[in-house]
């Protein structure tokens, strides 16, 4: 649901019509990271959150730093780091 937000945010049609063509797969890596993984989906809840709440402040390089740990999280979760 963050991440449908946050595309339809943007208003631009064009990665709204690319967010439609790769969701599918997003959500099976996901199914399978979760089967494969633990995740814990609070901390998950928090920094989504985190990203959120520096968007709604209007602090861009805030928002940007929590995607970017949101991000090297997911990684390291998937290659084991």
């Amino acid at each position: 649901a963050l991440h449908q937000a946050l595309i339809a945010g943007t208003k631009s049609v064009r990665l709204q019509r690319l967010h439609a063509v790769i969701i599918g797969e997003t959500r099976l890596v996901i199914a399978q990271a979760h089967r494969d993984y633990p995740l814990d989906l609070g901390a998950l809840t928090d920094l989504h959150a985190s990203i959120l709440d520096a968007i709604a402040a209007g602090d861009a390089d805030l928002a940007l730093d929590a995607l970017f740990r949101d991000l090297r999280q997911s990684r390291d979760l998937l290659i084991g780091s």
